[in-house]
């Protein structure tokens, strides 16, 4: 099932947004005097490596195989920063859902310098599924941070993964384009029915009684468990398991 979507949905937007690619494509390669296509090899399903593709958005100087943290010095153009900023640079796989090689939704495909650095059981975890174009992670609170930093998103994506649940997380990338805010651990939490706990009064709460997810942060403490101190916003020093 998801495969058939992956392939339908893939090929619509491809067939949709083509003009659009060409479009950017023909400024990139103005704006940088280069090739417009980005070609990095990154980790996919299996532990294989694909030809990962963007609209290119920093100069061929930038070096090739950098984490967000080390490219902070090379900021490229306005342009550049525009095709980041709104993520038009990821276009493009689009069509590598359609060979097969991504999905729509899932981990965010990592190169393999920075996934040797994780643990092997997430690495393991990861890979198990196609690397997807966005996920619970990209539309993340933690977006900032690296993959190996906050491994709590694709974990539990990884463990509660649906059509349902992909939907979600396609409409929470539609909304963060159009300025919605990231998504919370606690938000995901309650979107796939996890109990996310906290700390009111003394007593524990599961907040999916309650109206809305909690802003405060949470550390994990078991198995889908983030235990809140919802008085004073910082993880409680309560162990559950």
């Amino acid at each position: 099932m998801k495969r058939t979507f992956d392939l339908v949905g893939a090929a619509l937007l491809s067939v949709l947004t083509l003009p659009i690619v060409v479009v950017l494509a023909l400024v990139s390669a103005m704006a940088f005097r280069a090739w417009p296509f980005f070609v990095q090899e990154r980790i996919g399903r299996g532990g294989s490596s694909f030809r990962f593709i963007k609209i290119r958005s920093l100069p061929t100087s930038t070096p090739r195989y950098a984490d967000k943290f080390a490219l902070d010095g090379h900021t490229g153009s306005r342009w550049g920063t525009l095709l980041r900023h709104t993520h038009l640079d990821e276009l493009p796989q689009l069509w590598l859902v359609v060979a097969g090689r991504m999905s729509l939704v899932g981990p965010r495909p990592e190169m393999a310098a920075v996934a040797a650095a994780f643990d092997p059981a997430f690495v393991a975890a990861r890979t198990s599924v196609r690397p997807g174009c966005t996920g619970p992670w990209q539309v993340s609170t933690s977006y900032d941070k690296l993959i190996g930093q906050d491994t709590r998103f694709d974990l539990l994506y990884l463990d509660e993964a649906s059509l349902r649940l992909d939907l979600r997380v396609l409409w929470w990338t539609v909304a963060q384009l159009l300025g919605h805010q990231a998504i919370s651990y606690e938000r995901l939490c309650l979107t796939v029915g996890d109990p996310v706990m906290v700390l009111v009064g003394g007593r524990l709460v599961d907040l999916r009684a309650s109206s809305g997810a909690s802003s405060g942060i949470g550390t994990r403490v078991g198995p889908h468990l983030s235990l809140i101190d919802a008085r004073h916003g910082h993880a409680a020093g309560t162990a559950l398991d």
